[in-house]
């Protein structure tokens, strides 16, 4: 329903509408500001990169194709503004979704989790590659399909399907190593 709403949105975007882009920037950001300071651990420049993001966004809209996927469109340019803000800080980690990895394990989990059990799932995330962690992150806390992910990455969606199986792989690794070193 959201990619519908979304097709609207551009369409009244594209038809002049001044208020439909008010309308993509109450849905998107809160949650692109949730997920750039998950990229950069910094909620200052994770506000900053959503402002960028949001007004290349207004900028460009008119110029995308009709079938634009909005979502994964602004997720890309928020992933292209964090990366290149990293790269300028030399800062090559990042930094796991905490929060929302510890709302998912709740979920599924039950409420019964320990806050020693959420630091090793918290340590085992850090264990992570960031390219394998971006993938996780997006399909297992944002929602992201394959197909969408493989568009904010850049990547085929083959790729992103691998990726993220050896991105589970990996984080049941270290989360055992985890629980094998005590938490």
């Amino acid at each position: 329903m959201l990619a519908i709403d979304d097709a609207l949105l551009v369409a009244r975007i594209k038809a002049g509408e001044t208020d439909a882009f008010e309308q993509v920037v109450s849905r998107y950001q809160g949650r692109l500001a949730n997920y750039l300071y998950h990229i950069t651990g910094d909620w200052e420049l994770a506000l900053d990169l959503t402002q960028d993001t949001l007004l290349v966004a207004h900028r460009k809209i008119l110029d995308t194709t009709s079938n634009l996927s909005l979502a994964a469109w602004l997720y890309r340019i928020a992933l292209n503004h964090a990366r290149s803000a990293l790269r300028r800080r030399r800062l090559i980690t990042w930094v796991p979704l905490l929060e929302d990895w510890l709302d998912y394990r709740r979920h599924i989990d039950g409420p019964e989790i320990t806050s020693a059990e959420l630091d090793m799932v918290h340590r085992a995330l850090a264990r992570l590659p960031p390219s394998y962690r971006a993938v996780l992150l997006l399909h297992d806390l944002e929602g992201f399909t394959c197909a969408e992910i493989a568009a904010i990455l850049d990547i085929h969606a083959p790729a992103v399907r691998k990726r993220l199986s050896r991105a589970r792989e990996l984080f049941r690794v270290a989360y055992a190593q985890q629980q094998r070193e005590g938490g």
